[in-house]
């Protein structure tokens, strides 16, 4: 991730990761080359997958 601050554009690194369960948030504190600190805010969702049945392929009849 690169910095977000104006003309920066220098390469982040992570100080501090927060997890929240009851919220279902994570919180990242982020410090670049320049010493410009930043949080972001991840919010996790469960993702289900309705998987689609795949036609079989026809078998000849022997």
């Amino acid at each position: 991730m690169k910095c977000p601050v104006t003309n920066c554009q220098a390469w982040t690194f992570v100080k501090e990761t927060r997890a929240r369960p009851k919220d279902n948030f994570t919180y990242r504190r982020y410090e670049c080359a320049n010493e410009h600190r930043f949080t972001t805010t991840e919010l996790v969702t469960k993702v289900t997958e309705n998987p689609k049945k795949r036609k079989e392929k026809e078998k000849p009849n022997e």
